[in-house]
């Protein structure tokens, strides 16, 4: 990945609260104003706002690096062998794991 694209890739966190907002904003102008104030805030909701919202956060995208650091040693630590884990099988030969499982979805109970 070149560093332009780096830089264009953002914060992904940031980006979903600020999507979120735009959402809520969008909602309530589509609700208090009606269709007639702007056809393209429905479209743009259903067909950008709420797809683009639908889509889970990664394990990246949650938490601290620390707190990172915890689920993946919490899901790796407690296995016996790699042969076992479903990051390693997924990961396809990956030497670090911990960079596929950053990338998998962010499931609510790993917090813990």
């Amino acid at each position: 990945m070149s560093e332009s694209q780096v830089a264009s890739a953002g914060n992904a966190a940031a980006m979903r609260e600020a999507l979120t907002k735009v959402k809520e904003w969008m909602e309530h102008r589509i609700a208090t104003c009606g269709f007639e104030f702007s056809a393209t805030f429905p479209t743009m909701l259903e067909d950008v706002v709420l797809p683009a919202l639908a889509k889970p956060p990664r394990n990246c995208d949650v938490g601290t690096a620390e707190e990172q650091d915890a689920r993946y040693n919490k899901l790796c630590e407690p296995l016996r062998s790699c042969g076992q884990c479903p990051v390693y099988v997924k990961s396809q030969g990956v030497d670090h794991c911990e960079f596929v499982w950053a990338q998998m979805p962010y499931r609510k109970g790993d917090a813990k």
